[in-house]
């Protein structure tokens, strides 16, 4: 009963951020991104021996929803209208953000969503992505460093 409690805590919790993760990986399929997200939460639900560890789990199930969405493919269906209710500077700020985030390479986008959206220590976006702690250090500020360049990219062509 009491791991069922903790369960339902961190489920709430975190699904909001996993799901945003999914989204916008695999590029605003909102359907897709759900899907992922709940067979995330599930698959490391079902690995887990313990729920002790609150970091862990958030974590693991990152990293199903990164490798998950590897494999979906990127049909990029937002649109200024999910921005509706900002002030319309902000709203045209992110959506040129959103538009040279997807123009990214899946590592490079997932990189990004796991260390500043999510806030995860380098060392946890190590053992997502199969990498060192220096490596997954290194491999954030290329990709800030690309995702600047995108943006300045989107922004010469009229963006």
């Amino acid at each position: 009963m009491e791991d069922e409690k903790i369960l339902k805590i961190r489920i709430e919790r975190y699904q909001q951020r996993i799901f945003s993760l999914a989204l916008y990986l695999i590029g605003g399929n909102q359907d897709n991104a759900y899907d992922i997200t709940a067979s995330s939460f599930v698959e490391v639900i079902r690995k887990m021996h313990s729920l002790e560890k609150e970091d862990i789990f958030f974590t693991a199930v990152s990293a199903v929803v990164v490798r998950k969405s590897r494999d979906v493919k990127v049909m990029p269906s937002f649109s200024e209208s999910d921005f509706a209710e900002l002030p319309f500077a902000r709203r045209k700020a992110l959506f040129l953000v959103r538009r040279a985030l997807q123009s990214l390479p899946f590592d490079t986008r997932a990189i990004l969503l796991l260390r500043d959206q999510l806030h995860l220590l380098h060392k946890d976006i190590a053992v997502i992505l199969h990498a060192s702690e220096d490596n997954a250090r290194s491999q954030t500020t290329q990709a800030r460093i690309l995702l600047r360049d995108k943006i300045k990219e989107v922004l010469s062509s009229g963006g």
